[in-house]
């Protein structure tokens, strides 16, 4: 088994990451991801509220459930 800081001999000049290092950078980017996508929806409901139309119609709606 080789070390994750030792480089790999086989001519290619990259360091073979352990599956340790593999499960942390796919947890980091599995984070990553996720904030982007809460980011992403806030920014399409802030986008929604900026449409008279839409509130609106929501108004409405929500006045025709009483």
């Amino acid at each position: 088994m080789m070390n994750s800081t030792q480089p790999d001999w086989s001519g290619t000049g990259h360091t073979r990451l352990s599956s340790r290092a593999i499960r942390a950078l796919r947890r980091v980017a599995g984070r990553v991801l996720a904030w982007v996508a809460v980011a992403a929806l806030l920014l399409l409901t802030f986008d929604l509220y900026t449409q008279p139309d839409f509130l609106l119609k929501l108004s409405n709606q929500i006045w025709l459930c009483f």
